[in-house]
């Protein structure tokens, strides 16, 4: 059949709530570092852990995929560490 996609796509329900779970948690902890860069400014990848709670290894991974979305930037340092701030 033309333009009908074969690939099968049928996901369990187990499978499926702990997928949207997942994505759900990384988007409420982007959403937290967003906010507390909004709040305060400038902050480092230490300082986003002591205000959110999230891991510094968590943050560095979500800061990764908001600079590469254009959401966050480099504007310095502090401390040996580099500052982000919102674009």
């Amino acid at each position: 059949v033309t333009g009908v996609s074969q690939t099968k796509t049928d996901i369990d329900d187990k499978s499926y709530r702990q997928l949207v779970d997942a994505i759900m948690k990384e988007e409420i902890e982007r959403h937290m570092i967003t906010g507390a860069i909004k709040d305060k400014g400038p902050l480092t990848i230490g300082e986003i852990s002591q205000l959110t709670s999230i891991q510094p290894g968590k943050i560095v991974q979500h800061i990764i995929a908001l600079r590469k979305n254009g959401i966050l930037t480099e504007v310095g340092e502090k401390d040996r560490q580099y500052l982000y701030q919102l674009v």
